[in-house]
């Protein structure tokens, strides 16, 4: 099973979060305090592309010509787990929506990196959270498999985007905004990164053998601090993972480093949104309180990189209309 967009992301109201938000491998531990993620580097590039140092990532919409796509079926129900935990997953032919909002939903479906580039809508209607079980036609999914990775999940999008039109009555338009976003460059002294070493060739002994972690991104959240390791991993990637989270006021995080390549790196820090928990709740700040730098702190003295507030254009999602989902 390949996991989309992120998977057991924990709501902001809930002990732990992680908004790595990706298309391919992601995994959460299932406990309340704990939460773990991988984030797979194909599957961040085929959401989001290559960042241009001055604009923002473009949505995902249909092209002038392009025929939309449609699941064969899919249903949709209100989720009354109650559960922190979401998933959005891909296995084959079919795909899976556990416990999303429906913000969220749009989100993937059009590649939005954050929340305030979804604008619009009844509140109530766009935080309802919901499960969706849809299953893609034999034909399309032949059609699908011989595009590359990249347009091949492209295709899931749009299908995605299909379904809301459909169930939803969903209507948008997209539009460029001056937002304040978070500019990921080079501190001072310089990176502190080390070049990953070149993954082994097919016909090399070494690529068969079990590896202790996957390529990619993966984090750790619990009652005192956050851990991010990167193995293989881009300099977009990691501007993607920021993108969207307590730590960074939920912005758009725009890699401005210049470097290109692959990286291995570990950064730890305390997020104040645990902070401001462990402060407001009865337990002893000195048994349970974060440890450790802030994410701004760690991002220079660990890795050579800094965030650096400015204002960008951004393609927006504007919600013209959307009304509760038709019956299955």
């Amino acid at each position: 099973m390949v996991t989309l967009f992120g998977s057991r992301m924990a709501r902001p109201d809930g002990p732990s979060e992680s908004r790595a938000r990706s298309v391919a491998t992601a995994r959460h531990g299932c406990g309340p305090e704990e939460v773990s993620a991988a984030v797979s580097l194909a599957a961040l590039a085929a959401i989001f592309g290559v960042l241009s140092p001055v604009r923002a990532q473009q949505i995902v919409q249909l092209k002038p010509g392009e025929t939309m796509p449609s699941f064969e079926v899919a249903s949709i129900r209100e989720d009354l787990s109650g559960s922190y935990h979401s998933s959005i997953s891909d296995n084959g032919d079919s795909y899976r929506i556990e416990n999303v909002s429906l913000r969220e939903v749009i989100m993937s479906a059009w590649g939005a990196r954050t929340k305030s580039q979804v604008l619009g809508g009844p509140d109530q209607l766009m935080g309802e959270r919901i499960d969706i079980n849809a299953r893609i036609s034999e034909d399309d999914m032949a059609r699908v498999k011989k595009l590359p990775p990249t347009d091949s999940r492209r295709q899931q999008y749009l299908m995605l985007q299909a379904l809301l039109a459909d169930r939803f009555h969903l209507k948008v338009h997209i539009e460029s905004r001056e937002m304040p976003v978070f500019a990921l460059v080079l501190a001072k002294a310089g990176p502190k990164l080390h070049a990953s070493a070149p993954a082994p060739a097919a016909t090399d002994p070494q690529a068969d053998k079990p590896k202790p972690h996957g390529d990619g991104i993966w984090m750790r959240n619990n009652s005192k601090h956050a851990e991010l390791n990167g193995y293989r991993s881009t300099i977009d990637a990691l501007a993607s993972v920021l993108s969207d989270r307590p730590d960074t006021e939920g912005r758009f995080v725009i890699n401005k480093t210049g470097l290109s390549g692959n990286y291995d790196y570990s950064l730890q820090w305390a997020p104040e949104y645990l902070s401001a928990r462990v402060v407001n709740s009865s337990t002893s700040l000195a048994d349970t309180g974060p440890s450790g730098p802030s994410l701004f702190t760690a991002l220079e003295d660990q890795l050579g990189l800094k965030l650096e507030s400015e204002k960008a254009p951004v393609e927006v999602l504007v919600i013209d209309h959307v009304e509760p989902p038709s019956a299955n």
